[in-house]
């Protein structure tokens, strides 16, 4: 990659300045809580590293704004782009090519601003688009308990982990000098900050509980740790399957007797076959431990091409209730399943989500993509209404 200057990528790119986060190779990140140094963000532009910030600060300010396209369709990077030409200047917003799967466009503010303002002026743009599926950041009008650093984005122009080079392209995908973008590249005033936010309009809200699968059994393995135990896995791998294995026995409520029976079991079918001195490891450090189940992005868990994935596996929710529209028929309902993150919605909880994008099927049916900032890595929900 050609050179870039490291001085103007720092006063481009600014977030919370006492935490970062690094991409490890599995494409997940770690947090630093340091400030963010000259050399990380060397080092980063060089490929040593790939680094994420969290854009809105402690008290809930920000200066950027982003939207995160991962169709892999540049059409809506033109439609994107289009909408901010309405507002700024091209020299105002750069388009970056992530590096994997999709682009990234960026806004630049000229000062702090409130973290909600900043919320709605990137929905207002996807609301103008009609892109409302679309990921923004901020993800959440402001931080709070359930994630008190807010949703990190990855900077640019640094080599993803799981892909190749971030570069800075225009609407065709042509790679741009990446240093003559940065340093032509002007911020929005406040005046055009209040242009946008003014434009947003609040979704409507839908109130939904959450319920176990009615063909779930409560106590079976999630399908990629079934495997683990029927097939075992591979030397360089044991003590991570056995550590995950013995989670999911502490998630299935199991006492530990009971788990370092089972995870015994499991590793006499490693390649070689773990001792009971390694299970009696794991099993003691899994119900030590403040986690409750395997985390689903273990390289182990997907060795294999095989659709792991299921609705019967224990990460799954069923989540249903009642459309709250006046044009609802009598009876009417909304069904769905989904895919529940480690610790973020749980049997029993009630969420409110926003209404992000109706569509009318043949059938009269109406499909919902709703979003709630409680599910983080995952935050659209495809759910059918009126069935």
């Amino acid at each position: 990659m050609e050179s870039v200057d490291v001085s103007t990528f720092m006063g481009l790119f600014q977030g919370n300045a006492q935490v970062f986060a690094e991409q490890i190779t599995d494409g997940s990140y770690r947090p630093i809580e340091r400030p963010m140094r000259w050399k990380d963000y060397q080092d980063h532009l060089e490929g040593e590293a790939t680094y994420g910030i969290y854009p809105v600060l402690p008290n809930n300010l920000t200066r950027l704004l982003v939207w995160d396209i991962d169709t892999g369709n540049l059409g809506h990077v033109e439609r994107l782009a289009d909408t901010l030409d309405l507002f700024m200047d091209e020299d105002q917003y750069l388009i970056e090519f992530s590096g994997r799967k999709g682009w990234h466009l960026w806004v630049f503010l000229d000062d702090w601003y409130s973290s909600i303002a900043a919320y709605r002026a990137v929905r207002a743009v996807l609301q103008l688009a009609k892109m409302e599926g679309t990921e923004a950041y901020p993800k959440q009008p402001e931080l709070s308990p359930g994630k008190p650093l807010g949703n990190l984005i990855k900077l640019p122009l640094g080599k993803h982990r799981l892909g190749n080079w971030s570069y800075f392209t225009n609407r065709a995908n042509a790679h741009l000098n990446n240093q003559a973008e940065l340093a032509d590249t002007r911020p929005i005033d406040g005046e055009i900050f209040a242009a946008l936010v003014a434009e947003y309009h609040e979704p409507q809200a839908i109130e939904l509980n959450v319920g176990r699968p009615l063909d779930r059994p409560p106590d079976q393995l999630p399908p990629c740790m079934q495997r683990v135990f029927d097939n075992g896995v591979e030397q360089g791998s044991r003590h991570d399957a056995l550590f995950g294995y013995a989670l999911e026995c502490k998630n299935r409520g199991l006492d530990e007797a009971a788990a370092l029976e089972e995870t015994v079991n499991a590793g006499s079918r490693f390649s070689p076959p773990a001792t009971e001195q390694q299970a009696a490891q794991r099993v003691r450090s899994a119900y030590q431990s403040e986690f409750s189940g395997v985390k689903c992005s273990q390289p182990y868990l997907h060795r294999e091409p095989n659709p792991l994935c299921s609705k019967l596996c224990s990460r799954y929710v069923a989540i249903e209730g009642m459309p709250a529209t006046d044009d609802a028929p009598e009876g009417s309902a909304i069904r769905g399943q989904r895919r529940a993150g480690q610790g973020e919605i749980n049997q029993g909880d009630s969420l409110t989500f926003e209404v992000v994008l109706r569509k009318s099927l043949d059938d009269g049916r109406i499909r919902l993509l709703l979003e709630n900032d409680r599910i983080p890595d995952l935050v659209k929900i495809e759910l059918e209404a009126y069935e």
